[in-house]
């Protein structure tokens, strides 16, 4: 007979896609949550990475030439420090941020030592 049917029909197949079309874009949706993490996770390790390098470049130093100052690295990351001094020691307290994701910093404290003052 000729309405023998074989295959899928129309409906079928549409249906089909529809669902596929909905698993796919949910799992695509976690998939871009969990890249964002990982781009926050990145970012906040490069800019701790950054902030100690700097903060162990001031160590080496003179110590009568710490200042204050700041710069930026990789146009993404910006680095700011003060420094107080106290009798035999300088505090200095880092600030690095990266605006260009978000607003987001992290504050780095050390202290540093006059070398007169050592035993």
């Amino acid at each position: 007979m000729w309405l023998n049917k074989k295959g899928f029909g129309l409906i079928e197949v549409l249906v089909g896609m529809v669902i596929f079309g909905m698993v796919a874009s949910t799992a695509l949706y976690f998939m871009r949550g969990q890249n964002q993490v990982v781009i926050g996770g990145t970012d906040l390790t490069r800019a701790s990475y950054l902030g100690k390098q700097k903060m162990d470049s001031l160590k080496v130093i003179d110590y009568s030439t710490i200042s204050a100052g700041s710069d930026t690295v990789n146009i993404r990351y910006i680095r700011s420090w003060r420094v107080s001094t106290q009798v035999g020691k300088k505090q200095v307290e880092m600030t690095i941020c990266w605006p260009l994701a978000a607003n987001h910093n992290i504050v780095l404290y050390t202290i540093i030592g006059d070398d007169q003052y050592k035993l």
